[in-house]
């Protein structure tokens, strides 16, 4: 697991990366649209400059460079 920030790109940047079973969740930030969720295997789907980003990236995706610690809130214990 990685604690590597993903390099900027013209108008977004990945802000982690999460593997999953059988696919890898991205969280990217876009500058026009803010927050973006989509699975790798989704990337067909993202605008022009997403898809160009997120290809350029795509082995230190795979490697889990950009990956961080992710709380899963079901395995959390409740405060109040």
């Amino acid at each position: 697991m990685g604690t590597e920030l993903a390099p900027k790109g013209k108008s977004c940047r990945i802000v982690t990366t999460k593997v999953l079973e059988d696919d890898i969740a991205i969280a990217c930030l876009d500058h026009d649209k803010g927050f973006i969720y989509f699975n790798l295997s989704d990337i067909d789907n993202q605008s022009q400059n997403i898809k160009s980003y997120v290809t350029s990236l795509i082995d230190q995706i795979k490697a889990g460079d950009f990956e961080t610690p992710l709380v899963d809130m079901n395995d959390e214990e409740v405060c109040c």
